[in-house]
């Protein structure tokens, strides 16, 4: 918006290259972290373990909007 609003074409010219200078870094970041990410994926464990994580939850979530019994939900608390 900064840009859009500059006095000259130059200055809104220098205002999109300071974004684009501070944004670099961020997303150079978020670059590699997505390779490494999907490296890391990549493996059966992690997937495994990924997937009982998404079970877990979905068990935790339908205990309490199915209304069990307190005691049921007392013992899933621990999840």
């Amino acid at each position: 918006a900064a840009a859009a609003f500059a006095a000259s074409p130059l200055e809104g010219a220098l205002a999109m290259l300071a974004f684009g200078l501070g944004t670099l870094p961020n997303l150079l970041a978020a670059g590699f972290a997505a390779v490494q990410l999907r490296r890391w994926f990549a493996r059966r464990a992690v997937r495994v373990a990924a997937g009982a994580v998404v079970l877990g939850f979905g068990a935790f979530g339908l205990a309490h909007a199915s209304g069990l019994s307190a005691s049921v939900q007392r013992g899933l608390l621990w999840l």
